[in-house]
């Protein structure tokens, strides 16, 4: 039986989460955080998953924990786009709606698929309230736009209807 060790871990000062981290060995890093001695918490739990980095930077942007810090011009604008999707919620809750919707298309690939720009296409969506929002992976699609697979089975004849 192999045990996955790379994951996503949680630090709680009572039952306030205070951080979000990824670790390929959590034991050294709780050691290190405690070694450190900047972050107060009382409590740890480990997720484990290989997607640890795609995964954690939703989650903070999400749960907006105090240690962690904002990355990038663009973070609030993106955190109310996650929030708006995955509404108030437990860390467990939001991470099965995150294995949910990992299959959700980007907005780039259907805007390939139609042959029309990235940025209409979002532009329309937002206009007609499609249910959009983006995740952070850390790789070649970070920062893109997903938008719910139901409602793209449900409307993906009608795509250019929502090009402005």
């Amino acid at each position: 039986m192999q045990v996955l060790t790379e994951g996503v871990y949680f630090l709680y000062d009572g039952d306030e989460l205070v951080y979000i981290g990824t670790t390929d060995n959590l034991y050294r890093r709780i050691g290190e955080h405690i070694a450190a001695g900047e972050k107060v918490f009382d409590r740890f739990e480990f997720y484990p998953t290989e997607d640890r980095i795609r995964l954690e930077g939703f989650l903070i942007d999400l749960f907006n924990p105090k240690y962690n810090v904002a990355v990038g011009a663009d973070w609030n604008y993106y955190k109310s786009v996650t929030r708006d999707f995955f509404p108030n919620q437990t860390v467990q809750e939001a991470i099965k709606k995150y294995d949910e919707y990992m299959g959700d298309p980007f907005v780039d690939d259907i805007a390939d698929r139609i042959g029309t720009y990235r940025g209409a296409l979002l532009r329309g969506l937002r206009q007609a309230k499609a249910p959009i929002y983006i995740l952070h992976d850390g790789g070649y699609k970070d920062g893109y736009f997903r938008l719910d697979k139901d409602w793209y089975e449900e409307h993906k004849d009608k795509m250019w209807d929502y090009i402005p």
